[in-house]
């Protein structure tokens, strides 16, 4: 029974498809030889018969247009409405001459070479009276024009018409013939194709059918032991006793559930350590954000929350539809007044960077750090944020004081209300120390300036 499963369905699947091969080879010869004839049939009927009739209908609708042309003559109501209809005649003829030059080339037998001869004089009788009556037209006798153009021009444009109609008919005829030879081509071809796949058809379900009950059996296998590792068992042993050509994928499949067994104890000890350090970030008191290599924000910790969330109503007045709640999948592009510039940055980061920025009345220090994997290559950047606004504003008002100390103000005072709980407690103190030792100094000052 082994050596059925190792030799039986290869040698099996190997002599179906010589025998097909070998079958349709012959077919295909066969088919070429007949698909040559059609092909040189269909090629002349391209270039000869279809441009012949083409050629006929155009020159039937153009002489049709050009007689109408010269009834349009006699109804123009002014010289330039006449010249225009002249020139349309005139621009028909050239074109029909054109097309009459092919048709006398492609004239090559005798009784076409004899048709052609009826249609050119025909044609030549048509526009030497069409001529004719156009002459009338310009000289202003159109009641003659009108003779002239029913009992005229009108019988020689149907002459040139059953000249065409004749030529049209040989040529339909001939074209009925080249279709009619090549549905036989073809239905002749139909029949042993269809005879063939027959033939190759019943031999391949035969081979199929002899070799199904193995092939069901060995799925059987591989599909249960696909179905352990889908369902998470990594523990069952993949045991594979036989040697046939489902022996490499179950070899493959046991080395797949060994891998996975490496890496889902490997991704648990990752996750766990993941875990800890995401703990240890949504508790600690630095405001931290992280991004991800296109700078989308996927983690903020509760500290920098918790800032945003208070400073949220003033972010709004230069953000506007700004909130906390919706800054995940946001990217940093939102917090920067020239978002290329930041992307860019945060692209091409490789160390510390730190900047301060301004968003309505608050003021931010931001620091970011890139994040590298284990091969070097940049996976996001985390972002430390402080809000120092207050900062800033005790620093103006600082300025501000010492401003007014050197105009002799001593009375200014600078509290810490309202301002960053950071601020050093010195700053929260009066300026009357200084005006023992400030005051002479501002005097004499005076002094020298006045």
């Amino acid at each position: 029974m082994a050596t059925q499963f190792n030799f039986g369905m290869g040698r099996k699947l190997q002599a179906v498809g010589i025998t097909i091969a070998v079958l349709m080879g012959g077919l295909a010869a066969f088919s070429w030889n007949r698909l040559d004839q059609v092909k040189q049939l269909s090629a002349e009927t391209k270039s000869e018969r279809v441009p012949f009739l083409q050629d006929i209908a155009d020159i039937e609708l153009n002489v049709t247009r050009s007689s109408l042309q010269v009834r349009h003559a006699m109804l123009a109501r002014n010289d330039k409405e006449l010249q225009a209809t002249l020139e349309d005649i005139g621009s028909k003829k050239k074109h029909i001459d054109e097309v009459l030059e092919r048709i006398g080339k492609r004239s090559t037998e005798a009784s076409e070479r004899e048709k052609f001869a009826t249609l050119k004089a025909s044609m030549a009788s048509f526009w030497t009276i069409a001529g004719q009556n156009v002459s009338l037209i310009t000289a202003g006798q159109k009641d003659a024009a009108v003779d002239a153009l029913i009992d005229k021009t009108i019988p020689a444009r149907n002459k040139v018409l059953v000249a065409l109609a004749d030529k049209k008919k040989s040529l339909s005829e001939a074209l009925d013939s080249d279709l009619a030879e090549i549905d036989k081509q073809a239905a002749q071809m139909s029949m042993l194709i269809t005879a063939m796949v027959a033939f190759c058809a019943t031999v391949t379900l035969v081979v199929a059918w002899m070799t199904a009950i193995g092939l069901r059996r060995r799925v059987a296998v591989a599909q249960r032991v696909a179905e352990l590792v889908r369902d998470g068992d990594l523990s069952t042993e993949i045991k594979d006793e036989r040697s046939d050509e489902f022996s490499p994928l179950m070899a493959s499949m046991k080395h797949m559930q060994s891998q996975l067994r490496q890496r889902t104890e490997s991704t648990a000890a990752a996750a766990a350590e993941n875990a800890r350090v995401k703990q240890a970030l949504d508790s600690c008191s630095t405001n931290v954000m992280i991004a991800d290599a296109d700078s989308n924000i996927i983690y903020m910790n509760q500290s920098v929350t918790d800032m945003l969330s208070q400073n949220e109503m003033e972010l709004r007045k230069a953000l506007p539809g700004f909130e906390v709640r919706k800054i995940i999948g946001q990217s940093f592009d939102n917090f920067h007044r020239n978002p290329a510039h930041q992307r860019s940055l945060l692209s091409n980061l490789k160390n510390t960077h730190k900047v301060q920025i301004k968003v309505a009345n608050l003021h931010f220090s931001l620091i970011a750090n890139p994040i590298f994997d284990e091969h070097g290559l940049r996976i996001g950047t985390v972002v430390e944020w402080k809000d120092r606004t207050g900062e800033v504003a005790a620093e103006a008002e600082l300025s501000s004081m010492v401003k007014g100390a050197a105009d002799g103000d001593f009375a200014s005072r600078l509290s810490t209300e309202g301002k960053a709980p950071s601020l050093p407690p010195w700053v929260d103190c009066s300026m009357s120390w200084l005006k023992p030792s400030a005051r002479p100094l501002w005097k004499c000052a005076r002094l020298q300036t006045s």
